[in-house]
């Protein structure tokens, strides 16, 4: 078990914690106020939309065009300039509103309940501003400024041996977990061959959230600028789902995916912004995504091998890898492909396969990389957060501690704030639980042949 979770084990067993609940009574109008202000700001700064790159695609064919050839390059990104320059603009507002929340948050009780709130009042002002850096680093060009302030927002992964022990064993043969499945061979292959598209999917997703009474707070829309399904509290259409318009999957994979995406994701939303006033999740949801890709990929895991009886290798064991990589040795976009290909290379898997994990993770390390020949050590390491957040779960599960992932969108410094003062139990529980199983009821629809509506 990590320290971690040792330590927060041993402060949730305290027999003086405070009910959670006692910091939305705390709250008053005014920091309300004040957090809705850079809500209004921050619902429309999204880390993930300023370093996609606009040429993606072109620099994408290039890069693999001559990777076949055994040539391993640097492509050469550029961003959106507009979008940059509107969130290095709102600076001045910022600013406005941090120090409306300095005046609200100095008529918070000077009680543990009040200082806990002003803290994480202060988590969001600070994550704000370093976006605001982040965008205004990525403008002049300045690698250096741009690389640490990702690290600041999302932090270093720190289990690279032990993903590298699991890539190794597994191109030796050992699969990376087994389990006894509940369905049968002929149950499995007839979920194999049905296909969602994107409207099925669709359907499915909101016939999931209607299950746990929470289909009402966003819209669910198949989107052809979207490249791969999302759960957006950020975005410049507000809260939203959307579905690539070209997504397919597979019924074998409907249900961990939709337990991912809907059951983790959007329900920890949600129960976030019933428990906490304004401070962790909608328009002022963190970045770091630990935890929230954590608890997602955790159930995922285990709705998949209860279907399918083993888990395969995906592209989240590969970023660890490939982000202490570049950033260890100030490598070139270049260098990191090449070694990743020669790590993750196989003779079990076809080398166009290989080539085309090993450009969407190096790509999405080096994504708002403003100088891309500059050997500066940048690395955007949000995508650490698949497989060590799989693991944080894992041990806050053993430690008795599985309840913490319902708040799934707090950063860990706010979770670390909230577990030494309060019961993180709600009084009435949750209020939208999980539901275990609900997997199954999705899996037996679909080997009926029944609509999700």
């Amino acid at each position: 078990m990590g320290t971690v979770c040792k330590r927060w084990a041993r402060a949730q067993r305290r027999n003086n914690l405070l009910p959670i609940e006692e910091l939305r009574e705390v709250s008053t109008p005014q920091l309300e106020c004040a957090l809705d202000e850079l809500g209004e700001i921050a619902g429309k700064l999204n880390m993930v939309e300023m370093v996609t790159a606009v040429n993606h695609n072109t620099e994408r064919d290039k890069w693999l065009e001559l990777a076949r050839q055994g040539k391993f390059t640097t492509p050469h990104l550029e961003y959106n300039v507009d979008l940059l320059k509107d969130a290095v603009a709102k600076k001045t507002a910022v600013e406005k509103a941090a120090a409306n929340i300095t005046a609200a948050c100095a008529g918070l009780p000077a009680t543990v309940v009040g200082g806990d709130l002003r803290a994480l009042a202060n988590n969001r002002v600070a994550e704000v501003n370093s976006m605001i850096s982040a965008a205004d680093a990525i403008l002049r060009k300045d690698a250096l400024t741009a690389g640490r302030k990702m690290i600041a927002l999302y932090g270093l992964p720190t289990n690279v041996n032990e993903v590298k022990r699991i890539i190794d064993a597994h191109r030796n043969g050992s699969p990376v977990a087994t389990a006894q499945p509940i369905y049968s061979t002929e149950e499995r292959d007839k979920l194999a061959r049905i296909q969602l598209d994107a409207e099925a999917l669709r359907k499915l997703y909101v016939w999931v959230a209607r299950r746990y009474g929470i289909a009402d707070s966003r819209p669910v829309v198949v989107s052809d600028q979207a490249t791969s399904p999302d759960v957006r509290d950020v975005s410049s259409e507000g809260p939203i789902v959307v579905i690539p318009a070209d997504f397919t999957l597979k019924g074998t994979s409907a249900a961990a995916h939709v337990i991912h995406e809907v059951g983790c994701h959007w329900r920890d939303s949600e129960n976030v912004q019933r428990l906490l006033p304004k401070v962790g999740a909608g328009a002022l949801k963190p970045v770091d995504e630990l935890l929230y890709e954590g608890h997602a990929t955790w159930e995922g895991r285990r709705v998949n091998l209860c279907v399918n009886r083993q888990v395969k290798l995906s592209r989240a064991f590969y970023y660890p890898v490939a982000i202490h990589y570049a950033y260890h040795n100030e490598a070139l976009f270049a260098e990191t492909a090449r070694y990743l290909y020669d790590f993750i290379k196989s003779e079990d898997v076809p080398v166009e396969q290989t080539l085309d994990n090993v450009w969407k993770v190096t790509y999405r390390v080096y994504r708002g990389n403003p100088q891309m020949e500059r050997r500066s050590g940048y690395v955007y390491t949000k995508d650490r957060a698949y497989f060590q957040g799989r693991q944080l779960a894992q041990e806050l599960k053993d430690a008795g501690l599985g309840y913490l992932l319902n708040y799934g969108t707090l950063a860990m410094r706010d979770l670390a704030v909230l577990v030494n003062h309060f019961k993180m139990v709600p009084q009435g529980g949750f209020p939208y639980p999980e539901e275990p199983v609900l997997y199954r009821e999705i899996c037996t629809k679909l080997l009926k042949g029944e609509s999700f509506t």
